[in-house]
């Protein structure tokens, strides 16, 4: 099942996320755009500097959300996610959970290992995976909860990923939520982002 949830960031407005807000509407459009159209992912300076801004508005929030979660009963969870730093801050906040990193540069002989802790070590509750990285060829089933705090922004992909967790060996419901930045444009693309998902997922079922 997918879903959104709503992060606040706790900025007052748009001014304080991005340093030219209408240079960051142009990128929400012309991502969007590309979106409904399933074209690939609109590249520019001003389009990549809105992506991190929004992956690093949403770490504080989310971590003090998972926080929440975790002590309410929530055992173990996926992160993905597409900058570095924004994975970095993620695992840094989150160290009492024991979470685990998974990038597009890892050595190979160390990527199963960093499977094998999330799938067998109860102390390893935290997965944070990098989009095209962790979004293929392994498998999550330790964890039936995904929290997309960076969508990839092709539809296709992010399906991909969130069938890291549900596939074969899965023995509970799947939920994929996808981390949305209150009061942002990030509304608007995870919006999009969100119809077109769903529509695949609902081709592949």
């Amino acid at each position: 099942r997918y879903t959104t949830v709503t992060v606040d960031s706790g900025f007052d407005s748009e001014d304080m996320i991005f340093p030219d807000v209408e240079l960051a509407r142009d990128a929400a459009k012309a991502v969007i755009k590309a979106i409904e159209a399933g074209d690939p992912p609109p590249v520019g300076a001003h389009i990549a500097s809105t992506r991190r801004l929004i992956g690093l508005a949403k770490v504080g929030p989310v971590v003090k959300m998972l926080e929440t979660e975790f002590n309410g009963g929530l055992q173990k969870i996926v992160l993905f996610c597409h900058h570095r730093d924004v994975i970095k801050l993620l695992a840094d906040r989150l160290v009492n959970y024991g979470p685990v990193t998974f990038f597009g540069d890892t050595y190979a002989h160390a990527k199963q290992g960093i499977v094998d802790a999330f799938q067998n070590d109860p102390g390893c509750r935290v997965f944070i995976g990098q989009n095209t990285a962790a979004g293929v060829g392994i498998t999550l089933t330790a964890a039936h909860d995904i929290l997309h705090v960076e969508p990839d922004w092709v539809p296709a992909n992010l399906a991909q990923a969130t069938m890291r967790v549900h596939r074969i060996g899965q023995t509970e419901r799947v939920l994929a939520r996808m981390a949305v930045l209150k009061g942002s444009i990030d509304e608007l693309i995870t919006e999009a982002l969100l119809t077109k998902t769903r529509m695949i997922r609902d081709i592949l079922n």
